[in-house]
């Protein structure tokens, strides 16, 4: 649970859960909402514990939605791979060396 604005971007334990397939819940914006709103959890509006209970609620009684979240979840992991993006950089450092040459 994170204050309203905290300037928390992108804490590490979101790749964990991505990776590990796992439906998201939390209250963070930035990077966190995007990837929330792809459809791998929900986002609760920041200390407030009616609407964080609310989201739970409704996960609670729709097993479908969150089966779907975490299938999303585990698709979306791929983009954090380390072997995804170890492959990105080197693309973007060569790119950088040949410009530069």
């Amino acid at each position: 649970s994170y204050a309203q604005g905290s300037t928390v971007s992108m804490p590490l334990k979101v790749f964990d859960y991505l990776a590990s397939g796992l439906a998201i819940v939390s209250s963070l914006g930035g990077d966190v909402k995007d990837i929330l709103n792809s459809g791998c959890g929900v986002q609760y509006k920041a200390e407030s514990v009616q609407d964080l209970v609310r989201k739970l609620d409704h996960l609670s009684k729709n097993s479908e939605l969150v089966i779907s979240m975490k299938l999303k979840s585990r698709s979306m992991a791929y983009h954090y791979d380390v072997s995804t993006q170890y492959g990105l950089y080197a693309d973007f450092v060569e790119e950088v060396i040949a410009s530069a040459t």
